[in-house]
């Protein structure tokens, strides 16, 4: 997927996060804390899209302004089979570790006997260990 296409996938992510938080759930008959969590919840994910949507704008205009020889090398440098080598490890260090944190997550909700933090964080991780699946079983079937 291009990056400008990127971007505006994650700014109307926190356009949608904002108007959530601000015109609908403030309608809808919810339970004080049911409605913080949610809350909660969809700002942490306008957080995460506004940083991506930085990120890949700073990305964009260090493209842009980039000449045409800093460009090949910029081609080069993501293709190189050593970065490539490097982004793979850096990816699964970072499944590991978050599957790590879902499952003291998990716990810790267990001790604390909250089921719905408990469904929750399950269902992360479920969904986590599909699209980790899914993407091996893409790439092997490419490769």
């Amino acid at each position: 997927m291009k990056k400008r296409t990127l971007e505006w996938i994650f700014l109307a992510v926190v356009i949608l996060c904002i108007w959530l938080v601000n015109m609908v759930l403030p309608n809808l008959d919810l339970s004080e804390s049911l409605y913080q969590g949610i809350k909660r919840g969809l700002g942490g994910v306008c957080g995460a899209a506004t940083g991506l949507w930085v990120f890949y704008r700073d990305g964009r205009k260090r493209w842009e302004k980039a000449g045409p020889q800093e460009r090949r090398e910029m081609e080069i440098r993501e293709k190189d089979e050593r970065s490539q080598l490097i982004r793979e490890k850096a990816a699964a260090f970072s499944f590991e570790v978050s599957s790590g944190v879902l499952a003291v997550a998990f716990i810790v909700l267990s001790v604390l006997d909250s089921v719905p933090g408990q469904i929750a964080v399950a269902v992360i991780f479920l969904c986590q260990m599909a699209a980790y699946t899914g993407r091996c079983f893409w790439l092997n079937k490419r490769m």
